[in-house]
């Protein structure tokens, strides 16, 4: 059962972030820690969504400004480590409280202040990628705060991609290596990823031939209803 579950929410997360440029780690997070715990299920989701990264660095390697990924990079590597070994000591009931509180921070946020566009400065800059850092290290989500930022700083869509592609790889190969030296991560969770890596590069390749026939502002526009829709969810999740 688990492996279905795997194959069926990596292949539709592989697809939602080949088109949207983030989501595979917020697709992952809504369905399997129905069947796994949260640490384990950020544990398999970033090592899922690491090779969804190779992939689309590889796609977009030409347009990717690394101009724009060097400090967040670092921010989001230190607030990493301190989340992971927050999240390695804390109670379970404790975690699934503070995701909790998470998700609703976020649901609100999409659902009421999603249409509002970040400035391209250092102080955004820095805000965004210390969320990123706590929600990536707790939870294995960090795309929304990048994504509003990165929106803001690349104009292109495929400069967008490439960039906050790149982001995700570099940040989540850290999480990953973090999370394997805390022993969330361990050899009888191999299978579950290898499946999960599989299915969610064919979610990929469907992607791919999506998003090449959507323009700039109707990908903006799938962004923010994804995110709303995400909120709402989650939001509905934390109320029930």
């Amino acid at each position: 059962m688990n492996m279905i579950a795997i194959a069926l929410v990596t292949m539709v997360a592989g697809f939602v972030q080949t088109v949207t440029g983030f989501g595979a780690g917020i697709v992952n997070m809504l369905i399997l820690p129905l069947f796994l715990g949260i640490n384990v299920s950020a544990g398999i989701s970033g090592m899922v969504t690491l090779f969804l990264n190779i992939a689309l660095v590889y796609h977009y390697r030409k347009y990717i400004n690394y101009q724009k990924i060097v400090l967040p990079i670092i921010i989001t590597m230190i607030m990493s480590t301190v989340a992971i070994k927050i999240a390695v000591i804390l109670p379970v009931n404790t975690l699934k409280l503070i995701f909790s509180i998470f998700i609703i921070i976020l649901a609100i946020y999409f659902n009421f202040f999603n249409g509002i566009k970040l400035k391209d400065n250092l102080i955004m800059m820095i805000i965004c990628s210390m969320i990123a850092g706590v929600g990536n290290g707790l939870f294995g989500i960090s795309g929304p705060p990048m994504v509003l930022y990165y929106l803001s700083a690349c104009k292109e869509k495929e400069k967008y991609l490439g960039t906050i592609q790149t982001f995700f790889l570099i940040t989540g190969l850290y999480a990953s290596l973090m999370r394997l030296m805390s022993g969330i991560i361990t050899m009888d969770l191999l299978p579950l990823i290898f499946i999960g890596i599989i299915t969610c590069l064919i979610g990929k390749k469907i992607g791919t031939v999506f998003v090449d026939k959507i323009s700039d502002e109707k990908m903006r526009k799938l962004i923010y209803v994804f995110l709303g829709v995400v909120g709402i969810i989650k939001l509905f999740e934390c109320i029930l």
